[in-house]
C-alpha cells in the first residue's frame, strides 16, 4: 500500500524543435497572456495571482544557435502544476499556443519524475555515489539544496526543502522535502530502471552502527564538509567508501520505489497525453 506521506509525480519535461511559427528571438504576439521576453531570444510563461500578488514561472522557451546544423527552440515547462486548480487557464492557454506552434520534428529531450516527502524523513538522506555534489544553505547554516551530478549530465538529481522555497514566497506550507530525478535522451525510455540505480545510492546520515568512534566523527565530519574526502589516506578513503555502502538505507527508499510502481502506470499514461497532444516523440 502506498504511503500516504510520499508522492510522485512528473514535475517537468522539455520539449525541442526546429523552429517555431509564432515566436521569433526579435518578436512575440502582444495578447498572449504572461508571455514575456527576456531577450537574447529566451521567453517565459508567467502566471500572476492579483489576490495574493504570487506570480510562477510556468514555462520557459529558448530560441537557440550553434551553427548551421544546430539551432531551434526548447520549450521547459512543469505539467505538474496544470493539474492543480490555483492558476488561470489563460496562462495554460499560452504555453499551449507556444507547444503547438512549434514547427518540424518535436523532441522530448527531458523529464523530470519527483518524489514529494511531507514527513521530512529525507531529510536525513544523502546521495553516497562517488560524483559532483553541490550544496545551497540557507541563512540559519542548515543545507536547504542538494545538486548531485553535473548539470550536462543526462541523469541528475536535486534534493530540497520545498517548505523553505515556499514560504520564502510567501505560500504557507507544512513539512516538504522534494526529490527529483532529472533524465535526458536514452535514459527517458529507461526511467524505471534508471531511478531504481539512482534511489539505491542513497543511505542515511547516522554513523553510530560503526565500532570505531573516530571513524564514527570521520564521517560526520565528511556529512558537512564533504571536500575534505580528498585530503584522506587511501586506507581511509577505503574505509569512507566501504562505510557508505554499508550504511543503513532504512525504509524511505524502499517505500519510494513503492510509490513509483504503484503509480507507473498512471505516469506513463500521464506522459502519453502530454505527447499525443502537442505530438512530440522520444
Amino acid at each position: 500500500m502506498e504511503s500516504s506521506d510520499l508522492r510522485v509525480s512528473i514535475d517537468r519535461l522539455t520539449v525541442v524543435a526546429d523552429d517555431h511559427m509564432f515566436l521569433s528571438p526579435v518578436s512575440f504576439p502582444s495578447n498572449w497572456d504572461g508571455l514575456y521576453s527576456l531577450g537574447n531570444g529566451v521567453y517565459q510563461v508567467v502566471a500572476t495571482d492579483l489576490e495574493s500578488d504570487v506570480s510562477e514561472n510556468i514555462a520557459y522557451i529558448n530560441f537557440y544557435d550553434f551553427g548551421k546544423d544546430s539551432s531551434g527552440v526548447r520549450v521547459d515547462f512543469n505539467p505538474n502544476r496544470r493539474l492543480q486548480d490555483d492558476i488561470d487557464a489563460k496562462y495554460w492557454k499560452t504555453l499551449d499556443k507556444v507547444l503547438m506552434g512549434m514547427i518540424g520534428k518535436k523532441r522530448l529531450s527531458r523529464i523530470d519524475i519527483a518524489f514529494d516527502d511531507f514527513a521530512s524523513r529525507m531529510s536525513n538522506y544523502f546521495y553516497f555515489k562517488p560524483g559532483v555534489t553541490k550544496k545551497f544553505f540557507g541563512r540559519d547554516g542548515d543545507v536547504e539544496t542538494y545538486y548531485y551530478g553535473s548539470s550536462l549530465s543526462d541523469r541528475q538529481i536535486r534534493q530540497y526543502n520545498k517548505q523553505r522555497e515556499r514560504l520564502k514566497k510567501g505560500i504557507r506550507s507544512d513539512e516538504w522535502w522534494r526529490l527529483e530525478i532529472q533524465l535526458r535522451t536514452k535514459y527517458i525510455s529507461e526511467a524505471g530502471e534508471q531511478i531504481a540505480d539512482m534511489l539505491s545510492w542513497f543511505r542515511q546520515h547516522e554513523w553510530e552502527w560503526i565500532d570505531d568512534f573516530s571513524d564514527q566523527m570521520m564521517m560526520v565530519a565528511l556529512d558537512s564538509r564533504p571536500e575534505y574526502y580528498a585530503r584522506l589516506s587511501k586506507q581511509k578513503k577505503a574505509r569512507v567508501n566501504r562505510y557508505r555502502k554499508e550504511a543503513p538505507n532504512g525504509d524511505l527508499v524502499d517505500d519510494m520505489l513503492l510509490a513509483y510502481e504503484q503509480q507507473k502506470n498512471n505516469l506513463e499514461a500521464e506522459l502519453a497525453r502530454y505527447l499525443a497532444a502537442y505530438d512530440v516523440v522520444f
